[in-house]
């Protein structure tokens, strides 16, 4: 075998591992948006979370807060203030 074979069988498995790597640490953020958001639910939470969010302003501005103070992902954190929401 010629060394710019292994030259390019490295660059594969270099580009695999990064790939796993980018997968496993989405995968861990997700599970840890969807721990949060199951919590978030209870009622012990419900003036935390309106002290979070001003009904005042945007949808956008809102879900920005719940994903910056709780580590949510966009899907959780606008399903949590859909639920805050209703609830209210």
């Amino acid at each position: 075998m010629n060394l710019n074979t292994f030259y390019v069988l490295f660059g594969f498995l270099a580009l695999y591992g990064i790939i796993t790597t980018l997968r496993d640490k989405k995968k861990k953020r997700d599970e840890i948006s969807k721990e949060a958001l199951t919590r978030l639910q209870d009622r012990q939470y419900k003036k935390e979370l309106e002290k979070v969010i001003n009904f005042s302003q945007d949808d956008a501005i809102n879900i920005a807060e719940l994903r910056k103070k709780y580590f949510l992902n966009y899907k959780d954190a606008k399903q949590l203030l859909e639920i805050i929401k209703n609830k209210r």
